[in-house]
């Protein structure tokens, strides 16, 4: 298994980075890899397989939204969670579980 966070918080990603390894010592697993990157062409440009992925929606250059879309059509399995204190992002993001599976 394979996390990553992608936010331009550094803040959010150490703080996100605090609570999974906090998860996984209460229940006594291992914790899986974990990857941070601070925008959306990084997250991208990055090979490795991704299970679960923290993503930002407001970020310079490419914004969370599309990331995730591309994202999702490479892996459709990939679960995303959105990290957004803006709510006009809601519906779009609601969408990534959506995608036609022919993507």
């Amino acid at each position: 298994m394979r996390i990553c966070i992608c936010d331009d918080d550094a803040l959010i990603t150490e703080q996100l980075q605090k609570y999974i390894r906090t998860y996984f010592a209460c229940a006594h697993l291992k914790c899986p890899e974990t990857a941070c990157f601070d925008n959306g062409e990084a997250l991208l440009a990055d090979r490795g397989d991704i299970d679960i992925l923290f993503l930002d929606v407001e970020m310079p250059g490419m914004n969370g939204i599309y990331v995730g879309n591309e994202l999702k059509k490479r892996n459709q399995n990939i679960i995303i969670l959105i990290i957004t204190s803006h709510i006009e992002y809601l519906d779009d993001a609601m969408r990534f579980p959506h995608l036609p599976s022919s993507l």
